[in-house]
């Protein structure tokens, strides 16, 4: 079998894969040039579902885990000078951040 990529780069990696599952990938390039990453953490070894946050300034050599977020099904996004992930958890849910140096931190109250 042929692989899909001879080169690539692991943004994370599940330490139990049977029952901690990775999906919905998100990729968003901001103007700087900084690249954004999303995806969800899910399955039977979750107690709910979370959606993480990554940034990569190198072209996605190397990825930084900037935070997590309580909603799942993201999809960052660019509009104006803002980015957005939006997602759901039982009804719509939105971050946004208006500082693209900060862009790709989360906080949580």
């Amino acid at each position: 079998m042929k692989p899909l990529a001879d080169e690539f780069v692991k943004m994370y990696e599940s330490n139990d894969p049977s029952s901690i599952f990775c999906y919905s990938p998100g990729l968003v390039r901001l103007t700087s040039g900084r690249l954004v990453a999303t995806m969800d953490i899910g399955g039977p070894g979750v107690k709910q579902p979370i959606g993480k946050i990554f940034t990569s300034d190198d072209k996605g050599k190397t990825w930084i885990h900037r935070g997590d977020f309580p909603f799942g099904h993201a999809r960052p996004f660019v509009a104006g000078k803002s980015l957005y992930v939006l997602g759901h958890h039982g009804d719509l849910a939105i971050i946004r951040s208006d500082d693209e140096e900060k862009a790709g931190r989360t906080r949580h109250p």
